[in-house]
């Protein structure tokens, strides 16, 4: 087996985007406090947990863990998500209100008349 085989059978790989995914964060929150915003919303952070959830997951998988393991990554994931997608739901629509959108779509002409 070639060099990227070998590196993509190990798991390696699924390392080298957890890796990404932890600069990422990293990079929002230095950027956030560059800008002199010193909080990052608190789904970012939950989509992330997300993120590395499932990678964690098919680390697992491909490290031959017992199932069990990647049934509790799997969770993990799925709680996180849950929890993201309720920060959102609860948080109010910005910018555009009914009418404004009503408005916009008859200037591009989206009604007919």
């Amino acid at each position: 087996m070639d060099r990227l085989g070998v590196f993509l059978a190990s798991g390696r790989v699924l390392d080298a985007v957890l890796a990404c995914v932890l600069l990422e964060l990293l990079g929002l929150l230095a950027w956030r406090l560059l800008r002199g915003e010193h909080q990052v919303p608190p789904d970012v952070y939950f989509n992330l947990g997300a993120a590395a959830g499932l990678l964690l997951a098919a680390h697992a998988v491909l490290a031959g863990a017992h199932w069990g393991v990647t049934a509790l990554c799997l969770l993990a994931a799925l709680g996180a998500h849950l929890v993201a997608l309720g920060q959102r739901w609860r948080r109010p629509v910005s910018g555009l209100r009914a009418g404004r959108y009503d408005r916009a779509l008859r200037q591009i002409g989206a009604y007919r008349r």
